[in-house]
């Protein structure tokens, strides 16, 4: 994760600001923030079971770019989120916090930097996470890194339907990079808003990987064992070599490890 951190913290808002009745307060104007700015908010209290906060702009929509706070994340004191250039396109001029429980919220700090490209969302975020945002049409991959190896994870629906799309773990096991479809990017598209569930770990990050390589040229170099799926996230190939994961296969376009491949 790059991460660097600000030899002092800048303070963007103080106060005693209790959340409850879906008020809004702890105003940030966007022009005090760019994207891959850190933000540490404070909790004195995490208040009572199920309090929830959310971040929201001048519309008062769930702000895109970010992922809800439970009492659970407020519990350890300090909760931090990234802001995301989705944040930075959405939110109106200003962000706040909106949310119920009886929660207290005593400061925002700037306290590090992030690189902010292609992220969705992040801040370290327990299981069962929303994450509110918008898929860009065409993308193939969503990656979730945590901060432990988790036990399974999955990507869900806002409906808490699992969906099982082909995954891949990084070497440490701290990534998982599923490959998705275009049918679950139109769904997230209307219901701005899909989770992340799993076991063991938290939530660190959620983001789109870039292509380092296009085509089957860039898969072969990287000389590994894949798997070959067709768009309907079927197995084609089982543990098959990079190098001739789609040779004699027929015409039309495959997932290889987490690409898109055309076959012609």
């Amino acid at each position: 994760m790059a991460l660097s951190v600000n030899a002092a913290e800048v303070t963007l808002w103080e106060g005693e600001y209790t959340i409850s009745g879906w008020t809004n307060g702890a105003e940030i104007a966007v022009d005090k923030v760019k994207a891959g700015d850190i933000l540490t908010y404070t909790f004195t209290e995490a208040g009572a079971d199920g309090a929830q906060v959310l971040i929201k702009g001048s519309d008062w929509n769930n702000m895109l770019g970010t992922a809800k706070i439970n009492r659970t994340d407020m519990a350890t004191g300090a909760v931090t989120v990234g802001v995301t250039q989705e944040m930075i396109d959405n939110c109106g001029g200003q962000f706040f916090l909106s949310g119920d429980g009886n929660c207290v919220c005593t400061k925002i700090t700037k306290t590090g930097e992030f690189d902010a490209k292609g992220v969705a969302a992040y801040g370290a975020r327990v299981p069962g996470v929303s994450v509110f945002t918008v898929i860009p049409e065409g993308t193939a991959k969503v990656a979730v890194e945590f901060d432990a190896v988790p036990e399974w994870a999955q990507l869900c629906d806002k409906n808490w339907a699992g969906k099982e799309f082909p995954s891949e773990a990084s070497n440490e096991g701290k990534t998982v990079t599923y490959t998705i479809t275009p049918e679950f990017v139109t769904a997230v598209a209307a219901d701005k808003e899909f989770i992340i569930n799993c076991t063991g770990a938290n939530v660190v990050k959620v983001y789109y990987p870039s292509d380092t390589g296009s085509g089957i040229a860039g898969i072969a170099a990287e000389n590994k064992v894949v798997n070959v799926y067709d768009l309907a996230g079927r197995v084609v190939r089982h543990n098959v070599e990079s190098a001739n994961a789609v040779n004699g296969l027929a015409k039309g376009i495959y997932i290889v490890n987490g690409k898109k491949v055309l076959v012609k």
